[in-house]
């Protein structure tokens, strides 16, 4: 590890009197594999947060996003909720018709949104044991504020991709696997 900085010596009549050391500590986070992100809390209408997502690859497309929203009324309920939505997305990853999972923390507000095949693989998840723990846990002695889940299905996904020859856009289900150009598309990127 290379950490770049400076040390200010204070001396006195008797020699040295203290160092400081100062270091950039973005670069420390960095080399440490962290992300060191600076941002307000706030800005006019725009909350600031954090994310993480988990994927499997799949290239399946998504047949229905279920989303969560906590609101959580201490630091102990966030972590608890954000520890606990971790867990339970880990083990989404063995799951029939998972996708993917987001979570998302604007302070205020935890969501989640995940990424199914089909519909009926969300009920599917409603059996998992660390899910009906969690959900038993909010109407019991969580104290969050209030909550809102969800179950969406999607009206129209259009999946795109860059031709390597051209470099123009085309939708996937038109162009047939090929651009206007003749050249052959990539494969889609997964949807989510």
């Amino acid at each position: 590890m290379e950490l770049p900085g400076a040390d200010i010596v204070r001396i006195g009549e008797e020699g040295i009197r203290s160092v400081t050391g100062y270091f950039d500590t973005r670069t420390f986070a960095e080399q440490l594999g962290l992300q060191a992100v600076v941002q307000p809390r706030r800005a006019g209408p725009f909350t600031f947060g954090t994310a993480v997502a988990v994927r499997t690859g799949k290239r399946a497309r998504p047949g229905a996003f279920s989303i969560t929203a906590i609101y959580p009324q201490s630091g102990e309920q966030v972590e608890y909720i954000r520890d606990t939505s971790r867990q339970i997305a880990q083990e989404m990853l063995a799951m029939p018709g998972f996708v993917a999972w987001s979570g998302i923390n604007f302070h205020e507000i935890m969501m989640t949104v995940t990424a199914w095949e089909r519909p009926e693989d969300v009920h599917t998840f409603m059996h998992n044991e660390k899910h009906r723990a969690a959900v038993r846990r909010y109407y019991g002695d969580l104290g969050a504020a209030g909550a809102m889940v969800s179950t969406w299905a999607p009206v129209h996904i259009s999946a795109m991709v860059r031709c390597e020859r051209c470099g123009r856009m085309a939708r996937c289900e038109r162009a047939g696997g090929a651009c206007s150009c003749g050249a052959a598309l990539p494969e889609p990127l997964p949807y989510w």
